[in-house]
């Protein structure tokens, strides 16, 4: 929708301002205002208030030559409808592909920015695929009481890797009991093709509360790990939307984009890249996929109204 974000401003009734919009698509949908704050805060007020009056419906047409004409005679239609209806109408000649890449300069105070060493990025990486298809250092999976299979996404890892990650875990449990929050370093395999697979302690969907915060505190361990470890990678799933924890989409994604922006400002540069996996499969995997985008994008913006 970013490519036509020009037509919905004029639905909008947008007056020109010394703000700069611009709309961009990689590498994800994005609009950019900059401008005197006070105007950028009003217009983002504004805009946010009218696109949630807006509503969208999708359809498909088929047949010979559907394309032909609305790329030739149809256009005149679609003009006509647009005018008299008030809406845009966007044609979709494919599906789209979620796939996203980011990269942040660690945040730093004034004091240490000149003795740290700028070039240090952390490349976040959003995609739409399984845990278990990614390459990193670290993997991290949650797990109800200390059960590696409690959950889809510790049964695909052992589906992958065997047996060989099942005693790697038994060895790593023995007969500790963790604690809601507590990570489980477990040795990776040959097969999964990472070093360590880091399994967060959570807390069943019956106390949300606990339940969130539980996550909280091991996704935020998880960095420490890395960072203690000289992990330069980690790929980690969206945790908690799933039948187990049933922690709502949003909420998910707020803690798991919180705890990242936590660890920037704190970062050393060793862990170099945070890769997000979104599995295709599941219901709400676009809003997934936008919303971390979304919040990540949102989180960065410096003081100044323009993205870092």
């Amino acid at each position: 929708m970013a490519e036509h974000f020009t037509e919905i401003l004029a639905m909008a009734g947008v007056k020109k301002s010394s703000v700069e919009i611009k709309p961009t698509c990689s590498p994800f949908p994005c609009i950019h205002l900059t401008g005197p704050r006070c105007e950028v805060e009003s217009l983002k007020d504004s805009l946010k208030s009218f696109l949630q009056t807006l509503a969208t419906k999708r359809c498909e047409v088929k047949g010979p030559g559907v394309q032909h004409f609305f790329q030739g005679e149809g256009t005149r239609t679609l003009q006509l409808v647009k005018n008299s209806y008030m809406v845009v109408i966007l044609p979709i000649n494919d599906v789209p592909k979620y796939t996203s890449s980011i990269s942040l300069q660690p945040f730093v105070s004034a004091s240490s920015q000149d003795s740290m060493d700028i070039d240090k990025e952390i490349n976040i990486k959003v995609v739409v695929g399984s845990l278990e298809q990614q390459q990193a250092d670290v993997f991290v999976a949650p797990m109800i009481q200390t059960n590696m299979t409690s959950t889809l996404i510790g049964s695909s890892l052992l589906n992958k890797a065997g047996q060989q990650l099942q005693n790697n875990f038994n060895s790593a449990k023995r007969n500790h009991t963790l604690k809601p929050g507590e990570v489980l370093e477990v040795d990776g395999t040959q097969a999964l093709g990472c070093s360590k697979v880091f399994f967060i302690e959570c807390v069943p969907k019956e106390n949300k509360h606990k339940s969130e915060k539980a996550l909280c505190s091991g996704l935020g361990r998880v960095f420490e790990l890395c960072e203690q470890n000289s992990w330069g990678s980690v790929a980690l799933p969206v945790i908690g939307p799933g039948k187990v924890l049933s922690i709502p989409v949003k909420d998910a994604v707020n803690i798991l984009t919180q705890e990242i922006c936590e660890f920037l400002p704190v970062s050393t540069g060793l862990l170099h890249t945070i890769c997000i996996t979104i599995m295709a499969n599941y219901a709400h995997s676009e809003e997934m996929f936008r919303t971390v985008c979304g919040n990540l994008s949102t989180k960065i913006v410096d003081n100044t109204g323009e993205g870092k």
